[in-house]
């Protein structure tokens, strides 16, 4: 029998990560192998990838979820993000691992704006009072012409009046 020295085998890092809001921050976790490892990592949304930290030896890293995320998912409140820890031992990648995590829309920065327009479309009474934004009750006849704006790469899918209450009239 001997007894002899075995080399230690690197093993790579694993990392997780926090679920946020589009402009909020992730909290990346790195799970070290090693105290010596260092770690790039790298994100996927969509079609969006990049670079959040090069080389870091932080057991933790926030990642601030930038604004151009909105476009990736227009029509969703959710999507999710892919991020690869690659593992270093100085300058020899040990390998990489990746974990997901789910982005949604901060709903109140994705709300679109709404207005309306009201007119009198009886040619009657808009010949009466010379004005068609003037309304005589039970004379004239409303006409409500709704208009969104969308933000943040969202679409504004419909537009409706319901309960066409006027509250503005002239007698």
């Amino acid at each position: 029998s001997a007894t002899c020295n075995m080399s230690t085998i690197a093993r790579k890092s694993t990392v997780s990560a926090t679920n946020a809001e589009i402009e909020g921050t992730s909290v990346i976790t790195i799970n070290k192998q090693s105290s010596s490892f260092t770690h790039v990592l790298t994100y996927q949304f969509g079609s969006l990838s990049g670079t959040i930290a090069s080389y870091t030896s932080a057991s933790s890293v926030n990642f601030n979820i930038p604004s151009s995320f909105y476009a990736q998912i227009p029509n969703s409140k959710t999507g999710t993000c892919t991020i690869t820890c690659t593992t270093y031992s100085g300058g020899t990648n040990i390998g990489s691992t990746s974990t997901s995590f789910t982005v949604s829309c901060n709903e109140s920065k994705c709300k679109p704006s709404v207005s309306a327009t009201v007119i009198d479309a009886n040619q009657a009474t808009v010949a009466l009072t010379g004005d068609s934004s003037k309304l005589v009750r039970y004379k004239s006849t409303a006409r409500i012409t709704p208009s969104a704006t969308s933000k943040n790469s969202a679409s504004v899918t419909s537009k409706s009046v319901e309960n066409q209450v006027v509250s503005s009239y002239l007698d």
